[in-house]
């Protein structure tokens, strides 16, 4: 497992005495220090789900479980998780047994690679390609760590693919072999569509499997349908072999995929989909589609075969055609170990980007965007080589060794991404620790959603209607009501004495009425991001609520549905917390509807928590041509849609409202220079201010100057008319900071404490921040097309309780329409095995002896600890 990701675990339990009924609770924890704390938070995550066992019956129990991210686990001091499970009975607080299960953690840049097959050891060949591991060793002579993990699916056991798309994050390929489509349930199969939506790829191996697949829930997305089995012959692959076989220096020819004429293979004739292309360069055995911002590629050829699996060319094809990776050129590095570098990439070869393509916008946009080079550094997390400015310095490693693990032939030292990628880059970053697609309380959307959180957080007083309605009331039953009743019972004397008592109810009323109005001291606001993908009806929300009480509460939030997830929402961007809190425990229990239960906020404080589920939307949102059609149940505001030409220039189509059910007509306008975004940035549904603190920022310090002095910023001519607010708090946080000049982080704090104290909670509840980060980062390469709106619409059926009547919220809908075209694919510049030098008849007889090496790594992969 991947620390920083959730995952569906599978237990199989037998009740040898008697039945039982109970409860299963799940954690994960460190072997030696025990609980590990939601980054950033005060508590702790159990999972649990009811249980019920029939005596001497086996059965198989499913929970979902995550594992948070911690230090511990990206330094090398632990490398494995502990699974804790304790069995209880009803009402009882002590296990009736209890087990704990030790599990490798992963790191950042590797991957789990699921096949799909009736036959699985078919595929044990793909654990020694190039692809999934590199030979050698690390500085503390461990073997290299795998790029990917092969995940087969086994007879018997459970389809190793989770029920939701939201536990298949760092599942970056399923390979699909001859398993029945039957075999996945329908919770199964549309998490698979979820994910490839998402940019999960799919590689079907043919031709067994095609037809089989053609007529299941894979049908209206695959590249192509079965016409005829056909036997295929050297000139059916000789496009392939013109454009993958990779040329060999050593051997001077070409690494070509021979088929005698006596011995053709089986494969398949395609009926492609008109939405489909032939991979680059491959003629017509292999095909893809891309689906959303994922794909699916079906081979003519079955991949497993004796002949496929003999040819020379084939990890350069599984690198550059299947997996659909930057192509790479193998050297040596220092210490004479193979490695290899991207020819047209100059990242780092682990850079968990280029592992998978899977993205979840709220997780995976970064606060700067895409950085130039990966934080994540090469091999192991152990082995820190972090070369000197001209690049080719040596490294320190743990065990007080030289190491040099990137190190090349070449002089040039490589280390910046290929930013016109956008595939792989695009504005995402990966996370330091959980790679990419993990929880993140710490990406471009989630910062942007806490700082308006922090700033909308608490209860607006009442308004200024409600105080004249109970105002008038109370002068009418003071006065003329008073004075009336008594005069028609004669007595009008005795007003004067009623007089004190209306006063005490009307100040009772007051108070109940004012309580009402403001949630009986309980406020909810929540600013969520939908995530929509064109004509595919689900659709990624992400939820972020700040729950403010002036009583401590216990809160349990009741989510949309059994796949939902939900955790405390770390207060600050740093997912710093004061080591000696307590941790506090929150449960998810797992039901039809999966519940978060005991999320304690004190007394006057906000705590805040972060949900995510992939909600129904009823229909869905389509574009064909220029005419968009919202067919979903969600209606929208400050909608427009934006666009880039294949010359570069940016195109935008304004709608403002866009009703659910509705279609409309785009009329597109270019808007030249940095102007993209105006016309949403005008609307007030998406005001922001962060983007009023920037402008004031920008219109007065000239762009080479990054720093500003308190009496620069104070002659602002923006703040006059509020010079009174800003000029005590500005001067009382110079002398805290004792600094000469102030950077327009300090600026925004100031302006933003300010604007907070002065502006009802309500009127800075926007999704502007939101959208801001996603204009600013999230890229728009050539050809795409994508809708930005927002909406107040509750969605999804989740609640609180208890539940709070002044409630906020708004969502900001992200809606990709199009999707520009893949990268090209390419092969390698050369094959590892040249690395030898080895004369051309040792490479001769190396190639026939393939088979038997392999076959001879296998027994040995067989014989290690599974575990």
């Amino acid at each position: 497992v991947k620390p920083g990701h959730w995952y569906t675990a599978h237990f199989p339990v037998i009740a040898n005495y008697t039945n039982v009924d109970g409860e299963l609770e799940s954690k994960a924890v460190l072997p030696t220090t025990g609980p590990i704390p939601v980054p950033g938070t005060e508590y702790e995550i159990t999972a649990t789900r009811p249980v019920a066992l029939a005596k001497r019956e086996w059965k198989n129990l499913e929970t979902s479980l995550y594992v948070p991210t911690r230090s511990d686990l990206e330094n090398g001091r632990t490398r494995s998780v502990n699974v804790q499970l304790h069995l209880k009975r009803p009402g009882s607080s002590v296990p009736q047994t209890a087990t704990v299960q030790p599990i490798q953690a992963m790191r950042p840049f590797q991957y789990h690679f699921v096949v799909l097959s009736n036959r699985p050891d078919n595929w044990n060949f793909l654990k020694v390609t190039d692809s999934f591991q590199m030979p050698g060793q690390l500085g503390n002579g461990e073997l290299m760590p795998p790029m990917y993990t092969l995940v087969p699916s086994r007879p018997g056991d459970p389809i190793p693919l989770a029920r939701s798309a939201l536990e298949w994050t760092t599942v970056a390929y399923v390979l699909w072999d001859n398993l029945s489509p039957s075999e996945l349930d329908i919770d199964q199969q549309g998490a698979m569509l979820d994910w490839l939506h998402h940019g999960g790829q799919l590689i079907v191996s043919g031709p067994d499997c095609l037809d089989q697949l053609q007529s299941s829930f894979l049908a209206d997305h695959l590249p192509a349908k079965f016409d005829c089995s056909i036997p295929l012959a050297a000139d059916d692959v000789a496009t392939l072999n013109e454009n993958w076989a990779v040329e060999s220096p050593v051997e001077d020819r070409k690494l070509e995929l021979t088929i005698p004429a006596t011995a053709p293979i089986q494969g398949v004739r395609f009926q492609p989909h008109p939405d489909a292309q032939c991979v680059e360069g491959c003629g017509e055995v292999a095909i893809e589609r891309q689906i959303g911002r994922g794909r699916i590629v079906i081979t003519a050829f079955s991949l497993s075969s004796r002949r496929i699996r003999k040819w020379r060319s084939l990890q350069s094809f599984l690198n550059g055609a299947l997996l659909r990776k930057p192509a790479r050129k193998f050297v040596k590095n220092r210490s004479l170990e193979e490695t290899f570098r991207f020819v047209d990439d100059q990242t780092k070869i682990h850079d968990p980007l280029i592992g998978s393509t899977l993205r979840f916008l709220s997780r995976d946009l970064g606060v700067a965007g895409t950085t130039d080079t990966a934080t994540t550094l090469d091999l192991d997390l152990n082995n820190w080589a972090i070369p000197p400015a001209n690049g080719m310095g040596m490294g320190m490693n743990m065990g007080g060794g030289m190491v040099d693990p990137i190190a090349v032939e070449e002089t040039d030292f490589r280390s910046n991404r290929n930013r016109t990628d956008h595939w792989h880059y695009g504005g995402y970053q990966e996370q330091q620790r959980a790679g990419i697609a993990g929880w993140n309380d710490r990406s471009a959307i989630a910062d942007a959603a806490r700082r308006s959180l922090k700033m909308s957080a608490g209860i607006d007083p009442p308004s200024a209607d409600f105080v004249m309605k109970m105002l008038g009331t109370y002068l009418i039953v003071l006065v003329p009501l008073n004075w009336l009743v008594f005069r028609l019972l004669g007595k009008v004397e005795y007003a004067w004495a009623m007089a004190p008592v209306i006063a005490i109810c009307g100040a009772i009323s007051v108070v109940r009425m004012a309580s009402l109005d403001i949630g009986f001291v309980r406020s909810n606001s929540e600013l969520g991001l939908l995530e929509v993908f064109a004509d595919h009806p689900r659709a990624h929300y992400t939820q972020y609520s700040a729950l403010y009480t002036s009583l401590s509460t216990h809160y349990t939030a009741e989510l949309d549905n059994e796949f939902a997830q939900a955790l405390p929402f770390a207060y600050n961007s740093s997912g710093w917390r004061p080591k000696s809190t307590p941790l506090s425990s929150v449960t998810l229990r797992r039901s039809a509807r999966n519940r978060l239960e005991n999320f304690q906020v004190q007394s006057n404080s906000t705590g805040m928590l972060h949900t995510e589920s992939m909600l129904e939307l009823g229909g869905v949102f389509s574009l064909n041509g220029d005419l968009l059609t919202n067919a979903s149940l969600v209606g929208l505001q400050a909608t427009g849609v934006i666009r880039r030409t294949a010359d570069g220039d940016y195109q935008v189509a304004w709608v403002g409202e866009l009703a659910a059910g509705q279609s409309v007509e785009l009329t597109f306008e270019t808007v030249r220079g940095s102007n993209q975004f105006q016309d949403w940035q005008r609307d007030a549904n998406l005001s922001s201010l962060g983007r009023q603190a920037r402008t004031i920022w920008t219109a007065n310090v000239p762009e080479k100057k990054a720093f500003a002095t308190l009496k620069e910023i104070l002659s602002f001519p923006e703040l006059a008319d509020r010079l009174a607010d800003f000029q005590p708090l500005m001067s009382r946080m110079d002398a805290r900071m004792n600094v000469s000049e102030w950077a327009y982080e300090d600026f925004y704090r100031a302006f933003e404490s300010v604007q907070q104290s002065t502006i009802a909670a309500a009127a800075t509840m926007t999704a502007g921040d939101m959208f801001d980060a996603v204009a600013r980062h999230l890229e728009l390469a050539a050809g795409e097309v994508r809708l930005l709106g927002v909406t107040d619409q509750t969605l999804g059926t989740g609640t609180l309780e208890p539940a709070a009547t002044q409630t906020r919220r708004q969502t900001l809908v992200v809606a990709h329409l199009t999707h520009p075209k893949l990268p090209p694919a390419r092969r390698d510049a050369n094959v590892r095995r040249d690395l030898s030098g080895q004369s051309n008849l040792d490479a001769q007889q190396e190639a026939e002896d393939l088979d038997a090496t392999v076959d001879e790594r296998m027994n040995d992969i067989e014989s290690e600890s599974d575990d």
